[in-house]
């Protein structure tokens, strides 16, 4: 009865034959594929772990003397673009197509007037012949004598020696015919000057020899060296008179005024009167405007620069701008008894245009224990600002992290680009953040820059 019961313990399940190996199996998968998503968590994840070392600076805030709504002066003038360009052309030529008329939109480098380039372009090519020339000169002299004309020289050296020897021995046999009488005089004379020649003929050409094997002058090589800069000055020069004919939008901006039409002559030169037109057209950016008035002296002392100011439009007596007054005229008007001033518009619309009357409405400056504080002007390097999603963006550092901001640009100024929107000026931010600077990583300071 013992017998069986030993034979059951060696008997094996069929379902757990095999379980084992494959369940280990599996198990080796599974670590595997964890290992290789921790490896890229952690991949994905260290620039928001290890800090990424950053050149930070601090933000320039200029707290200006608040302000309150009483008007200590109005003043009457006229918009004005801040820059206002006229285009003239650098060459004289005619006018062939112009792209741009009053009114339209520009960007800066766009083709607006193009003129007749084929005088300049003959030139062109003729100074390219000029160049081609000096180089092939300059080679020349470079590379010296060819082996061809050494060997001739050496030849003709030779030749000459035979001769010369031939001149001597012709002399030598008719001097004692002389002196016997056989000969006549004339006859020696004509040998005498036979062997002076072969003489000159063979050291004209031993000099001749040694200039092959000697080489060009360093002189001669320098010369042609200036002719060659000489010549590619010349060919630069007609390149740019080529590239001239072709007029390009200097600025983004808005066409004022087009004054030269196709079919006209147009020139670098005033002649004044009638002729050849001096300007193709006028442009302007119209995002940056003044108003220009003309202050009476009895009341410059109410005006300063900075001085905030509110602005009407004759045309749009309900709509109010704000500005501030940038510029003082360093002379007075001695007829008009006036100074110019310029008042900047913080916030142009199309609604302001050019030449337009505006009222300009002097705000009092007061104390900051008199008034409401006004809002501090943000500054920031140019180097800070970087174009993210197609808007300006400044990265600011919190709490050792990066935090992208987007912020609206104002006028660039010595202190910096003036921040109109997003900061408040307590930020530390990042000077030439690149692509790999990304919201929210680690950000260690590599030092506050001055």
């Amino acid at each position: 009865m013992e017998a069986p019961k030993n034979l059951e313990r060696l008997y094996i399940d069929p379902a757990r034959k095999g379980g084992r190996p494959r369940s280990r199996r599996y198990l080796k998968w599974v670590l595997w594929g964890g290992l290789l998503v921790a490896l890229v968590a952690g991949y994905r994840a260290m620039p928001y772990l290890i800090p990424v070392e950053a050149e930070t600076t601090s933000l320039t805030r200029v707290d200006p003397e608040t302000t309150t709504n009483t008007v200590v002066l109005n003043v009457t003038g006229y918009v004005a673009p801040h820059r206002r360009l006229e285009l003239a052309p650098k060459v004289i030529a005619r006018v062939i197509a112009v792209y741009a008329d009053k009114g339209d939109r520009v960007t800066s480098g766009q083709i607006i007037v193009r003129l007749e380039e084929r005088e300049y372009q003959a030139n062109l090519d003729r100074a390219n012949a000029a160049v081609e020339r000096a180089q092939a000169r300059l080679d020349e002299l470079r590379n010296g004598s060819r082996k061809e004309e050494v060997e001739e020289a050496r030849s003709n050296t030779q030749l000459a020696e035979l001769q010369r020897d031939d001149a001597r021995r012709t002399v030598g046999r008719l001097r004692p015919l002389v002196t016997a009488r056989v000969e006549n005089q004339q006859a020696l004379d004509t040998a005498i000057t036979l062997e002076g020649v072969a003489e000159a003929r063979l050291a004209a050409t031993r000099r001749r020899l040694d200039l092959l094997v000697a080489g060009p002058r360093p002189e001669s090589i320098r010369a042609a060296e200036a002719d060659l800069a000489e010549a590619q000055a010349l060919e630069e020069s007609a390149r740019i008179q080529v590239e001239d004919c072709v007029i390009r939008a200097p600025i983004s901006g808005t066409v004022l005024e087009r004054i030269a039409e196709v079919g006209e002559l147009v020139t670098n030169q005033n002649f004044g009167g009638r002729g050849a037109r001096g300007a193709l057209l006028s442009m302007a950016d119209l995002n940056d405007m003044q108003v220009e008035v003309d202050l009476n002296q009895v009341d410059l002392s109410r005006v300063k620069l900075g001085q905030v100011c509110r602005i009407n439009l004759e045309a749009y007596p309900e709509d109010n701008y704000d500005g501030r007054v940038v510029q003082v005229a360093p002379e007075a008007n001695r007829q008009k008894a006036t100074v110019q001033v310029k008042v900047q518009v913080n916030e142009p619309d199309e609604k302001m245009r050019p030449e337009m009357n505006a009222r300009v409405s002097f705000l009092e400056p007061v104390s900051a224990r008199e008034g409401v504080k006004a809002a501090a002007r943000v500054f920031a390097p140019v180097s800070a600002i970087v174009e993210r999603n197609g808007s300006p963006t400044v990265v600011v550092v919190k709490d050792g992290r990066a935090q992208l901001v987007a912020v609206k640009r104002g006028l660039e100024t010595p202190n910096g680009v003036e921040i109109t929107q997003g900061l408040t000026g307590e930020e530390t931010i990042i000077l030439k953040p690149g692509d790999g600077i990304r919201d929210g990583i680690a950000v260690r300071a590599k030092g506050i820059a001055k």
